[in-house]
């Protein structure tokens, strides 16, 4: 049986069903999981949620480019990243095709925050 990895694979994209009474449960628990990294979140002086924040943002955009087929050297995306946060770091490492990915990596979370 073959699996597919991203999303738009799947043979009935993008129609898909769902039974909502089968999501709730895991919904719930994502929910709860969320809360439990908020509280450990808060915990972590603000240098140490900079760093949390630089290596999520680098993993999505790692992603985010794998699902367009490019590859990226992880160490200039952080770069770039950890120029945005004001983090110390090699300046020179990101160019400026990867520092045009890192916005689209923040909004989602900015967003939410905000909301």
């Amino acid at each position: 049986m073959q699996t597919n990895h991203w999303i738009w694979q799947n043979s009935n994209w993008p129609e898909f069903s769902y039974d909502a009474s089968v999501l709730l449960a895991d919904i719930g628990a994502v929910s709860r999981l969320a809360g439990r990294l908020d509280t450990i979140y808060r915990t972590l002086n603000n240098e140490e949620q900079l760093t949390v924040q630089e290596q999520v943002l680098a993993d999505d955009a790692m992603e985010t480019s794998a699902i367009e087929g490019e590859v990226l050297r992880r160490s200039s995306v952080r770069a770039s990243i950890r120029r945005r946060l004001g983090l110390s770091g090699d300046a020179q490492s990101g160019t400026p095709r990867r520092m045009a990915l890192f916005p689209y990596c923040w909004m989602p979370e900015k967003d939410l925050q905000e909301g």
